[in-house]
Order: structure tokens, then sequence, then C-alpha cells
């Protein structure tokens, strides 16, 4: 049986503002020389870039799949004490790292209806360039869309580093709403610190809920050489703190086992 294409489904644009260091042209043309079928861009907390990636894509014969890394607070009945607070979190300065990100992708048209309300609600009703929805606000409006747990600022790895249990109490919530089709593990590996400790334990909660995974990237440029750039950026919007040495963040091709 062949290996299906590997399709990245966690990228970021220079629509992330100050964050993404590549133009959605260039990661659009990367992708297609890689023999990606299809990507997904999911800028922070919005679609500012989606009509521009959607059109050069589908130009150039790419598949363009619609989503967001969206910021959630963690505001649902139950919640365990070692999650209580996350989604309001902001003592690093960074509203990048503030709260806990979960990718969406938008499947139907009723999914991409979804994800433009719950972007919007997460604007109006949050601080000026810190959006923030809270999660019950998300449970309850999935149709038509699909849920990648996040990257390392996801609900779910969080959780696991307060305990197990906690991690458990959220994903029965994420699954409950999200249905056994609508709802992913995500696993990244961008050689930071702790990736293959984290990606382990996600795996055997996975495993232990019947949920799949899929590997993203957690991309924010097209070439490894414009890291320098992405440097710069990070660098402007944490004060000069906090560049990410040595990580990969790029696109690139992928064999999936």
């Amino acid at each position: 049986m062949s290996t299906p294409p590997y399709i990245e489904l966690h990228c970021h644009s220079g629509f992330s503002f100050l964050d993404g260091a590549s133009h959605p042209e260039e990661l659009v043309l990367r992708a297609l020389e890689l023999g990606y079928p299809a990507m997904a861009l999911t800028d922070h907390n919005g679609l500012y870039g989606s009509m521009e990636f959607a059109q050069s894509a589908r130009v150039e014969g790419l598949q363009p799949i619609t989503g967001a890394e969206i910021t959630v607070a963690l505001d649902i009945p139950g919640i365990p004490e070692g999650l209580d607070g996350l989604g309001v979190d902001d003592s690093d300065g960074d509203p990048l790292t503030r709260g806990c990100h979960m990718t969406l992708l938008a499947e139907t048209p009723a999914g991409y209806a979804n994800l433009c309300r719950l972007l919007s609600e997460a604007h109006l009703h949050s601080e000026r360039c810190r959006p923030t929805l809270l999660l019950s606000s998300l449970l309850a409006r999935t149709e038509g869309l699909i849920a990648l747990t996040g990257c390392l600022c996801g609900p779910l790895s969080r959780a696991l580093e307060d305990s197990v249990a906690t991690a458990e109490f959220l994903i029965r919530r994420l699954q409950s709403a999200f249905g056994y089709r609508g709802l992913f593990v995500e696993l990244q590996d961008n050689e930071q610190k702790g990736d293959g400790y984290r990606n382990r334990s996600l795996g055997r909660l996975a495993d232990r809920f019947d949920i799949p995974v899929v590997a993203t990237g957690n991309v924010h440029y097209h070439r490894p050489e414009r890291h320098r750039l992405q440097d710069v950026l990070v660098a402007l919007r944490r004060g000069g703190r906090g560049v990410r040495r040595g990580a990969r963040w790029n696109l690139q091709p992928r064999v999936l086992n």
C-alpha cells in the first residue's frame, strides 16, 4: 500500500503579525515544490490572508484549506484547578503565548461560517490585539469544523503539564463536542526542548481515547533561510526577548511512517 502524501495543516503566513515570515504565495509555491497536494493556512485569530492564499493556491494547482489558530480561555464548568486561568495569563507580555491555542479547519461551508462567527466573537469581546474565545463558545458551535488540539501552547499540552487526569477531563469535553470525526490530537516536532516527551504523552492519551493523531509542522516560513527574518519579528514582538534559535518552522519534505 502506498504512503499517502503529506499535507501541512498548521501554517502561518505574514498575516500572523510579527510571527509569520512568508507571503501566502511563497508558501503555496514551496508546498508544490515539495509535492503537497493541499495545505491549510492557519494564521493567528483571523482569516486575514485566506483570500489571497486561496486565490494563489487555485491558480497554481494546490488545494487550499481554510483555517485559523485561535486563542481560547478555558471557562467550562468543572474545570480542574490546574487549567483555571490559562486563557488570561499573559505574564510574559507576549500576546501570542497568552492563553491556549487550538487549530480549527473549515471542512464545509457551515464550518467556514462558524469559524467566521467564532473569530468575530473573539475580537468583539476581548481587549484590542488580544482576541480570546471562551472554550464554551467554541464547544457550542462545532458543525463543519475540524479541531486539532494545538501546539505546545495547546490546551491539551498544558493540561498534561498539570496531570494526566486534567488532560483526560479536557479531552472528554472536546471529544463530546467534536465527535470522533472532528477531533485530532496534534503532534509537532520543531526540535524544541520537550517535543519528544510531549508527543509520546499526547500519543498515549490519543490511544486511550481512540482519537486519531495528525502530524503538523507549525510552519512560520517557507524556506529555512527565512528564519532570520522570523527571529527579528519575534524579537520585536517580545521586546528583544525569546528568539527561537535553532528551531525548524519551515515547510519541508516529510515522510509518514
